[in-house]
């Protein structure tokens, strides 16, 4: 939060909420925009941060689901392989024709949506049946 009020070099650098603010801010109007408009930007930038919290958290909890249960750690490895193939796929097609544009934070979203779509029920069963 104290970001702003620091020398040009750190005060302009970008951060990873930064990504999201100013998605293609050249360092000085990024500078300019965080300086002009301190609450607006610690008030995104601090909501930023929370939503990383939470899909972190959400991401622990997958991962503590996985380890109770081998079927669940089937299914969470074979969601992350898909996910992984479908960024590779993406990456390679975006590589040949750079003009196409990226698929945007909600295609991340929605692969995390359709993971836990997959994991909840493989865990509810393993508890269910002990399986």
């Amino acid at each position: 939060m104290v970001q702003p009020l620091l020398p040009d070099f750190i005060a302009g650098a970008e951060t990873l909420p930064d990504g999201f603010i100013f998605p293609s801010a050249t360092t000085e109007s990024r500078l300019k925009a965080k300086r002009d408009d301190h609450l607006g930007w610690a008030k995104k930038a601090s909501a930023g941060v929370f939503a990383h919290m939470f899909l972190s958290v959400s991401g622990f909890l997958a991962a503590a689901m996985t380890y109770q249960y081998h079927h669940v750690q089937v299914a969470w490895i074979v969601c992350v392989l898909a996910g992984c193939a479908d960024t590779a796929r993406v990456f390679y097609r975006r590589s040949a024709n750079p003009t196409m544009p990226s698929p945007g934070i909600q295609v991340g979203l929605a692969r995390m949506l359709g993971a836990w779509a997959i994991i909840t029920p493989v865990y509810a069963a393993c508890v269910w049946f002990g399986v």
